[in-house]
């Protein structure tokens, strides 16, 4: 496996925690748990964007969803939720109801006081600029393989709140490694050329090299450095689901 840094120490352990990999939490101790967490943090007369995950991605979001809107709901000025699409297709109204638990035409009374948005990357409007990786840094992490300037671009939804909150399932991915976390920004709602760039770099690398590989690959390191350009607090909320007997998750 490919990896040129290991996980800042303690970091794993530092995080709130329910359950473990021996543990299937059912949805009570879910949203207990999520409640606990977002009611103790300070997100009071903030902002916060919220980052989900399109249909290609497994996880109990209606669940998650629900609970993340009911801590955070008359507590912050403007609650969005961006689909995090990369460059897939946009998911229609019926999709997104579907995918985010509410009757089709009715988010308003699912979800009072929510913004609903696909992440539109085909558009330019969408993007604010964050500034630009340079070239030796990327020739850096590529050993010499690639060497271009890397502009950041990110949709405008989370430098426009105070909090990116990202919600979603954490797998092994065949680009980044493992999934999850600032990969909901890029490539989840991130510009053209940074995609690119580290899909390019992923495939120098090869699937079958990187893939499940859980400290800094060079692709994550890419990722992190964009993400490090967002102005935005950042914080995320990650779930590992399984299938059980019963084929819930």
């Amino acid at each position: 496996m490919t990896s040129i840094g290991e996980l800042p120490p303690g970091l794993a352990a530092s995080a709130a925690r329910a359950g473990d990999a021996s543990t299937v939490l059912d949805p009570d101790a879910v949203t207990a748990f999520i409640t606990e967490q977002l009611t103790a943090y300070p997100f009071d007369g903030r902002s916060v964007c919220v980052l989900v995950p399109d249909h290609t991605r497994t996880c109990p979001l209606p669940l998650l969803i629900r609970a993340v809107h009911t801590a955070l709901h008359g507590r912050v000025t403007r609650l969005t939720v961006v689909i995090a699409l990369g460059t897939h297709a946009p998911m229609s109204e019926q999709a997104l109801a579907a995918h985010l638990g509410y009757p089709p035409g009715e988010l308003a009374g699912t979800y009072p006081g929510t913004t609903v948005l696909n992440h539109q990357w085909w558009n330019p409007d969408t993007f604010a600029d964050l500034g630009t990786i340079p070239a030796t840094r990327l020739a850096e992490l590529s050993g010499g393989d690639l060497s271009v300037d890397v502009p950041v671009l990110v949709n405008r939804a989370v430098v426009e709140h105070d909090v990116a909150l990202v919600v979603g399932p954490v797998l092994p991915h065949e680009v980044v490694g493992i999934s999850g976390g600032n990969k909901y920004f890029f490539p989840g709602v991130g510009g053209q050329q940074i995609i690119d760039v580290s899909h390019w770099l992923g495939a120098l690398i090869t699937s079958a090299e990187i893939i499940g590989t859980t400290g800094i690959t060079p692709v994550r390191a890419l990722i992190d450095d964009g993400a490090a350009l967002i102005p935005s607090e950042k914080l995320a909320l990650c779930v590992v689901t399984a299938e059980v007997a019963d084929g819930a998750a």
